[in-house]
């Protein structure tokens, strides 16, 4: 693109003398200067919907201009660079995903539940959260040491433990053992039979088996009809053995038991090898349910 410049001046031809040469207008002169305007035309760009090649200028306008004005590359760069670095004001306006890299966010009231917040501005350190629905959320105290999380069948709160507790066979109550027969004491005892005198096992109590306190007998104190301390798995009596009295000796605790571990009575009227009648009690575990 270049711009004309006037090669000739004819108005200076005016003031020279008749008779000089230099008053003539010569044609070379008229050729030339129209040379240079029709170069300088062809050159020149349109002010409608122009088409620039090369590197074009223009002034930049200083930071913040709101006109019609053409905006030059350095004027975007700084107007891009004040939008990053500045404080802005978001007023009911959507982000779609965006990336906060640091700062704090200040002035908005706390999130709701339903879009994702709490609903609160702060949690009391150590307490427990509890769901509310789309309300805010709710929180429980430590409150005192040894406190326990019940539920009351609505929410939840923090409270000492209950002093009953659901023990052995659904008693209520804690297991104390302040009697040998106490509710959720175990026992080894035998299955207290009247009499024996038929080969094999006479009567036997099964695992996991219930069965009256009056049916069983201490085994520390068991004496089969006045025979003296049995054994604790076997009891070798001489002499013809018919309807022994079991009741004639031991105690019998109290209460209902549950069978751990099964009581049976084995009983041979007679073992030729021995020459004797036998009779053995196998003692079971037994745990006091009732």
């Amino acid at each position: 693109m270049s711009d004309y410049v006037k090669a000739t001046n004819f108005t200076a031809k005016d003031s020279l003398p008749s008779g000089n040469s230099g008053k003539i207008v010569k044609g070379s002169e008229i050729d030339t200067e129209f040379n240079a305007i029709a170069s300088a035309i062809s050159s020149k760009t349109d002010s409608n919907s122009p088409t620039l090649t090369g590197t074009p200028v223009a002034p930049t306008a200083s930071a913040g201009t709101n006109t019609t004005q053409i905006a030059t590359t350095a004027f975007v760069s700084t107007a891009i660079t004040n939008e990053r670095t500045a404080t802005t004001t978001l007023t009911n306006k959507t982000l779609t995903s965006p990336t906060i890299n640091g700062g704090a966010i200040t002035g908005i009231t706390d999130l709701a539940v339903a879009d994702g917040g709490t609903g609160v501005s702060t949690i009391a350190a150590n307490a427990v959260v509890l769901g509310n629905g789309t309300s805010a959320i709710q929180t429980v105290a430590p409150s005192t040491n040894g406190n326990v999380l019940t539920s009351n069948g609505t929410t939840w709160v923090s409270q000492a433990p209950a002093s009953s507790v659901t023990s052995v066979n659904g008693q209520t109550g804690a297991i104390t053992t302040t009697n040998i027969d106490s509710i959720g004491t175990t026992i080894v005892a035998v299955h207290a039979v009247t009499a024996i005198g038929n080969s094999g096992f006479t009567a036997s109590i099964d695992q996991n088996a219930t069965v009256a306190g009056s049916a069983l007998r201490y085994l520390y104190n068991y004496t089969p009809a006045n025979w003296g301390p049995a054994p604790p798995t076997n009891q070798s009596i001489a002499g013809g053995l018919t309807n022994i009295g079991y009741n004639q000796g031991g105690t019998a605790p109290a209460g209902t038991w549950r069978c751990v571990g099964r009581s049976a009575v084995w009983d041979n009227p007679y073992n030729s090898d021995q020459n004797q009648s036998e009779a053995r009690w196998y003692p079971g575990l037994f745990v006091r349910i009732s």
